[in-house]
């Protein structure tokens, strides 16, 4: 699983599949059979109310009004409809699309929306040429700052860090000197600046005396892609169904967690879909009798996770057949991506036909002496990209674009 599907997953609690989703990004969600984590935080049994907020990469829906954040549980939202394109995307919050810009075959329309209950706009100019996640920090400290605190606070920070395009601030790639590679460099400091935000977020919350009460829940949506991360010692990579593919990174920390288990490792089987029970757990929400004609496929982890004990979860469905989206001829023997059903049962997993890449890297390291960037080999290239709010006028439902605002409600196509 990965991008589209793993956030479609962590929201609705359902495997993607369920949703329309199989591979990729390569379908059309309907994304009307599932209610979303935040809309059932508020309309779940609980003995307080519920902030929900939503900041940074959506990719749960956007062509529609009704698909996106606020129409979907969350009071607020700041970000982007899902990656950021062209070579500085993380300062310009520019979308690549299609048409051209100068004389570069792309578009790139910003994709940096602000919206507060049915209104949606363009973000303010203001943060337009601020890196993304410096702006995305400082939205969540001010929405922990100004939080009513005998209410319930669900925030969703989706961070773009680490994806493509490789973006990060010059003096914070120079403070790995000693780094082979000019992608692991830029990979490094943009980690860096997501720790350097979150730890400002933390830091607020224990101001304000939130600390005791926060669960802090921190994973990925895939395993790292095979041009610029290093999964070992796991087999594969993003877009594969090999271990290094699927397996990912994943903590989960605040005041909340009790001190018998704070530094221990959690074994057990656990999917993204398993948020969407435990946060409503932790939180003392009962989930409401109707949370979409979907059959749900979260599994409550928080009993484990905090009694240290194992897991509920028996099972993990990847992929059941994955051809519905992919034509035979790129799910062949060596392709990079893998189009094989999967499943892991306990200790066991079963695939059935081409995984995708298979490689174990063997990562390089450091290097004794200085390496500047930009003479590790090649540096990165500067992509051509234009900060204008172009659109290719086809493409009416873009709400990224100054030209096109407003989108229309996606009426349901199935009934």
């Amino acid at each position: 699983m990965m991008c589209a599907p793993a956030r479609g997953a962590t929201m609705s609690g359902r495997y993607p599949m369920r949703l329309g989703v199989y591979i990729a990004n390569l379908a059309e969600w309907d994304l009307d059979k599932a209610k979303l984590l935040p809309a059932v935080l508020k309309e779940g049994t609980s003995d307080r109310m519920w902030a929900t907020h939503a900041l940074g990469k959506w990719h749960v829906g956007w062509y529609y009004r009704n698909y996106t954040p606020t129409f979907r549980g969350f009071d607020t939202f700041l970000g982007s409809s899902g990656n950021y394109g062209g070579g500085g995307g993380y300062w310009d919050h520019t979308l690549a699309g299609a048409g051209r810009c100068g004389t570069s075959q792309h578009t790139f329309a910003k994709d940096f929306i602000e919206a507060k209950g049915e209104t949606l706009t363009l973000a303010d100019p203001s943060l337009f040429g601020v890196y993304d996640t410096e702006v995305l920090s400082a939205r969540a400290v001010s929405i922990v700052s100004d939080h009513e605190l005998s209410h319930g606070l669900y925030l969703y920070l989706a961070f773009h860090n680490v994806h493509d395009p490789q973006n990060a601030p010059l003096e914070t790639v120079q403070q790995y000197p000693h780094t082979r590679w000019d992608g692991r460099k830029v990979s490094n400091a943009m980690l860096t600046e997501l720790d350097s935000g979150l730890g400002n977020v933390t830091a607020v919350m224990r101001e304000r005396g939130m600390w005791n009460d926060t669960l802090i829940i921190f994973h990925t949506d895939n395993g790292g892609p095979s041009d610029h991360a290093c999964n070992h010692p796991l087999r594969g990579a993003k877009f594969g169904f090999w271990e290094g593919g699927v397996k990912g990174v994943a903590f989960v920390s605040g005041g909340a967690i009790p001190p018998a288990v704070r530094g221990t490792q959690f074994n057990g089987l656990a999917h993204v879909t398993d948020w969407y029970s435990t946060v409503a757990a932790f939180g003392g929400v009962t989930l409401p009798s109707n949370t979409g004609t979907a059959s749900l496929d979260s599994v409550n982890l928080w009993e484990a996770i905090s009694g240290g004990t194992a897991s509920p979860r028996t099972e993990v469905l990847h992929m059941p057949n994955s051809t519905v989206i992919q034509p035979d001829a790129a799910c062949a023997l060596g392709a990079d991506k893998g189009c094989s059903p999967a499943i892991r049962v306990g200790k066991f997993k079963l695939i059935v036909g081409w995984p995708g890449f298979d490689k174990v890297c063997t990562d390089s390291p450091p290097s004794p002496t200085v390496i500047p960037f930009g003479q590790s080999g090649g540096s990165l290239s500067q992509g051509t990209h234009c900060s204008g709010g172009e659109w290719n006028p086809t493409w009416t439902n873009g709400v990224y674009s100054e030209l096109h605002p407003a989108l229309p409600i996606r009426r349901s196509l199935r009934p």
